[in-house]
């Protein structure tokens, strides 16, 4: 398992909701979001791609990006324990749609083998609490834990304090697979922001 609900990622959703968000905060992730939105949704150079990449170094093992077609409720897996950690990429402006996840999970129940322990829903937009709920309860159902890295709106997002645990890696990633280098110049001003928050305390 990749670390998955103990250090280091579990902090993602943990120092997220610790913090007080500084109203210069927010700037810097409205760039960081704009600058997401312009990479691909699926593929290696893609949003998936990035999140593979950011998984990588912080949970220190190989994630990769499934290949298309029949996917098994992922968008992406570890590499070197038999895929025990999934995760799913939403590239959306909007709250990311009850189909959009359901269905995914519903593929994961009928084609479970055993051998996933989390799996790793990372949007960038929010999550309903009523969502949430729902997908952790179906994947609790089949022994399955779930973590939900989103951008809500009033608080640091979750999905922002993962990527800033490998702020390098993004800064590269989304420059060299920007479909629209002219929204990126701001992105290098965001690095140290979530940080700076969590240490409002």
């Amino acid at each position: 398992m990749a670390k998955v609900g103990t250090f280091p990622l579990a902090d993602a959703g943990y120092w997220a909701y610790q913090g007080y968000m500084d109203v210069k905060t927010q700037p810097h992730l409205a760039a960081l979001k704009t600058a997401l939105q312009t990479l691909k949704d699926s593929g290696a150079d893609s949003f998936e791609g990035l999140l593979a990449a950011v998984l990588s170094e912080v949970c220190g093992q190989l994630f990769r990006v499934a290949s298309s077609g029949s996917q098994r409720g992922r968008d992406g897996d570890s590499a070197f324990d038999e895929g025990a950690t999934y995760f799913e990429a939403k590239l959306y402006e909007d709250s990311v749609p009850q189909a959009a996840v359901s269905g995914k999970i519903v593929d994961l129940a009928n084609d479970d083998k055993g051998q996933v322990d989390t799996w790793i829903l990372c949007a960038t937009s929010p999550v309903s609490s009523q969502h949430a709920d729902k997908y952790r309860g179906s994947l609790a159902a089949i022994g399955i834990g779930c973590l939900i890295l989103d951008w809500p709106p009033g608080t640091l997002p979750p999905l922002a304090v993962l990527l800033a645990m490998a702020a390098p890696r993004v800064e590269r990633f989304v420059q060299d697979h920007s479909q629209d280098p002219s929204a990126v110049p701001w992105l290098l001003r965001w690095r140290d922001a979530p940080g700076r928050d969590n240490r409002r305390t």
